[in-house]
Formats: structure tokens, sequence, C-alpha cells
């Protein structure tokens, strides 16, 4: 584990729990007890287990696990997911990355959920019509919901002439070509 991903969880004051669903005498589930350990020896907040799915239906239920070689990461109400494969020689591309995939899943865990609005109706650069034209918003909408945003559209339909709805933490006007309305 590198050191920012240790920083990152020992710098939690809340719990961090990861559920990894492997096979008993997993190879891949070998390289994964030893990257959680190391992230485990410096961060008290972190607990980690491996579960085998079919001993445990219960659990892989509840955490929506349908398949081996899945990591399940848990912090309060927020629930992310990583799924690597079972076998070793398709699994290794994955492990190479192992460590960015498991900070990217932590930080979008970790981070309270919260809303992006962007508008539409005025030749956004974000509405699906402006991609014929070579513009388009599709990264601008990764880029937020990577960063734990659920990304909703908001123009005349959903009140934007009227109020910024309460759940809006940010509202984005990307690239209007046409006026909007005194409204």
């Amino acid at each position: 584990a590198s050191e920012s991903t240790k920083k990152i969880v020992a710098g939690t004051a809340e719990p961090v729990e990861v559920r990894a669903f492997f096979p008993p005498l997993n190879d891949v589930g070998v390289e994964i007890d030893a990257y959680l350990a190391d992230i485990a020896k410096s961060a008290p907040n972190f607990k980690y287990g491996f579960y085998d799915r079919l001993l445990y239906p219960q659990l892989a239920k509840d955490n929506k696990v349908t398949q081996d070689a899945v990591i399940v990461i848990l912090k309060g109400a927020s629930r992310e997911t990583l799924t690597l494969d079972k076998e070793m020689n398709k699994a290794a591309a994955k492990l190479k990355t192992l460590d960015a995939d498991f900070q990217k899943a932590l930080l979008k865990a970790m981070k309270d959920p919260r809303t992006a609005y962007l508008t539409v109706g005025h030749g956004e650069i974000n509405e699906g019509s402006s991609t014929a034209e070579g513009r388009s918003g599709k990264l601008l909408r990764r880029l937020l919901e990577g960063q734990n945003y659920s990304v909703k559209d908001l123009g005349m339909p959903q009140g934007l002439a009227t109020d910024v709805p309460e759940d809006a933490n940010v509202v984005i006007v990307f690239g209007p070509t046409q006026a909007f309305t005194p409204e």
C-alpha cells in the first residue's frame, strides 16, 4: 500500500471496514490480504476480513456480492466495491493498479454524497445534442461522479426558473449557447 493510502485511512476518525470475498487459499486473496494487512498496521480505525461468499451467503447478499474476488469498502452508510478476478493470470493487470483503484474507491466511500446540477435547455456543452458538434460534457460528469457527486440535470421542468434545488451543492452552467430567461 502506498503512503498516501495509509495516510488517508489513518486520518479518518470514523471506522473503515473492508470485506474481501475470496475462496479459501486463493492466490489473489493472499495478495489482497498482504495489501490490507499493510494498511491495517498503521490505522487503528481500519479493520478487514476475508469471507467465502458460499460459506457466508447472508453476508454476501447484504454486501451485494454475487461472485468471488470482490472487495467491499464500508464507511458509515457508504459502500464502494472493487471487483477483481479470482485467477492470478487474469487478475495480474488489476493487481498492478490495486493501490490506485483501492484509493479511489476509498475516497469515494469516505466523502459524503453530494449533488451537482448541470443546467440544460440553453445549448450547454453537457446536453446530448452538443455531442454532434464536437462538444461533450461526458468528462465533466465522470470527474464529478468520481468525486462522489450525484449529477443531475437542471432545466425549466426541474424548476430552474424558480429556484436552485435545496440538495444542490453546486450548479454548473457549462458553455451555454443561448441566453437564459430573466427568471
